[in-house]
């Protein structure tokens, strides 16, 4: 198959296009140079999707092989999702996150899931996103000292906040959703 078959594959979910180009991803995902191999496939269904927004995008030129475009996109992802993690690390503590309080075994598993979803999604969210929620759900600071700090309205703050928490449910519905040809 040439490039064009793969994309046309791809975005039509054939399952031969898929797995090529997953297997291109998890070749970069897999290589030990990023040290966390625990990131492999988030970091492989990551790249896969922002692949498969790329090229609903048209953003394929073909100035490469499909197959350099498609590592590139994965060897970005891995490097920004170990950015992410690292600065999720910083913000995410034991005692940041309220421990439940409840003694059922069952309860405190789901809520340890749930924490560990919230933990995902913020990595997933983009920097400006990122940022708003760390004022607002790590520093604490009500809309208005967030407004005066960044020169606008409280009512910008509220609709970023708002737009981020769209954003935030968008991701956690991608998350829940099988990736094309997976089935």
């Amino acid at each position: 198959m040439n490039d064009g078959e793969i994309v046309e594959g791809f975005l039509a979910g054939d399952r031969d296009a898929t797995g090529t180009v997953r297997s291109w991803i998890h070749d970069v995902a897999r290589h030990s140079a990023w040290g966390a191999p625990e990131l492999v496939e988030d970091g492989a269904a990551e790249a896969t999707l922002k692949l498969l927004m790329l090229l609903r995008a048209g953003n394929f030129r073909g100035e490469s092989s499909l197959r350099t475009f498609a590592s590139r996109v994965a060897r970005y992802t891995m490097i920004d999702m170990l950015r992410r993690r690292r600065r999720t690390a910083e913000l995410i503590t034991e005692e940041t996150v309220p421990r439940p309080t409840v003694t059922d075994l069952e309860q405190d598993y789901v809520a340890r899931e749930r924490m560990e979803l919230f933990g995902r999604i913020v990595t997933l969210l983009d920097d400006k996103c990122r940022k708003l929620w760390e004022l607002i759900f790590h520093d604490l600071l009500p809309y208005k000292e967030i407004a005066a700090q960044q020169g606008i309205t409280i009512t910008a703050v509220k609709m970023r906040a708002y737009h981020c928490k769209e954003q935030a449910i968008e991701i956690r519905k991608k998350l829940e959703s099988p990736l094309p040809g997976s089935a």
